[in-house]
């Protein structure tokens, strides 16, 4: 999703630059969030093997997953609200009132003032399926792993079955869209009892490409879910590698972790360098364009995340467990007077 809106950014820089709109067109680049949540609903249901079933373990879930996502995001949409303050020709949006960027920091589903559902910031509508997901899934760890799964999906599938809701909240959650967490939630399940040949993921992988390059890239979900599910799984199901990586993988590997970074900082990087091809009056050189905001979006991504983002997720965490720890304290004293 970010080389789509790199792509977009060079349009504006250079708008003879047909190939560039054609290249944006012609390929379903929005494809990466149906990905995003496939990996998501994948990595999630991987990453809490130990917590299912477990005592603590809706606490533990909760204390993990906010301080990962909240922090960052709250201070890129404060960033976001500082530059649309003072500097409103350089943002594509509208601010509408305190009660729409209340439900923006909140990750509650609101309508702008130009009738779209979307926050502050852009960005955090996938943020909102995000925490969405979260909720449901965080009710379910009291069971079993394939239970727990099977109830996330459930509620997430009910969810798409309202038919045309007058909320807000629920029409937006309500998109098929949702369903791709469970995709992912499923492959989590497949991993390691299913285990597909090197050729066999290298042709499945290519066939999702191939698919998708074919499709009109306004398709629905059936395409571009079943084309991202498919390039997770061939991702995920293979045989688990015992060579030591080596310097493309490392870096991959880094990448990877500093992925969420690189989703919320690359407007700000690839605004900032458009501004200074624009004022170096470089408007012609957009492949130079591109190949910059690539490199130095994910070079700047990497350093802000090893050098400060978990720094403040660290923070962030001690200061969730001493709250969730208050409540469970208090907890069953309110339970002890209300008995009374």
């Amino acid at each position: 999703m970010s080389f789509e809106h790199i792509l977009w950014n060079a349009q504006a820089l250079n708008p003879s630059a047909m190939w560039l709109k054609n290249l944006h067109d012609h390929f379903p680049w929005a494809t990466g969030v149906d990905v995003f949540f496939v990996i998501s609903g994948f990595v999630i249901v991987y990453s809490s093997g130990a917590l299912f079933g477990a005592p603590g373990a809706m606490s533990a879930f909760a204390i993990r997953r906010l301080a990962r996502v909240v922090p960052l995001y709250w201070l890129t949409t404060t960033l976001f609200l500082v530059i649309s303050l003072t500097m409103a020709h350089q943002v594509n949006g509208t601010l509408g009132g305190l009660s729409y960027i209340l439900a923006s920091y909140l990750f509650i589903p609101s309508t702008r003032p130009d009738g779209i559902v979307q926050p502050v910031f852009g960005l955090g509508w996938t943020l909102n399926y995000e925490m969405l997901f979260y909720l449901v899934f965080v009710f379910c760890l009291r069971w079993r792993r394939g239970y727990a799964v099977l109830a996330a999906s459930a509620v997430l599938a009910l969810l798409t079955l309202v038919p045309h809701p007058a909320v807000t909240v629920l029409r937006f959650w309500g998109r098929p869209i949702v369903l791709e967490f469970c995709c992912g939630m499923l492959l989590a399940l497949a991993a390691g009892k299913i285990v597909l040949s090197d050729a066999a993921r290298l042709a499945l992988g290519f066939a999702a490409i191939m698919f998708l390059a074919v499709m009109p890239p306004a398709s629905g979900l059936p395409v571009h879910g079943g084309a991202a599910t498919a390039l997770v799984a061939a991702a995920t199901l293979g045989r688990r590698s015992h060579t030591p990586p080596g310097m493309v993988e490392q870096w991959i590997m880094r990448l990877g972790e500093a992925s969420y970074m690189l989703y919320l900082t690359h407007p700000f990087v690839m605004r900032a360098v458009a501004l200074g091809f624009s004022h170096a009056h470089l408007h012609g050189y957009v492949v130079f364009y591109l190949l910059s905001c690539l490199v130095i979006a994910q070079a700047a991504a990497v350093a802000l995340h090893y050098g400060f983002e978990r720094r403040m997720n660290a923070a962030a965490r001690r200061i969730l467990e001493a709250l969730f720890s208050e409540m469970a304290r208090l907890w069953p004293m309110r339970q002890e007077k209300d008995a009374r």
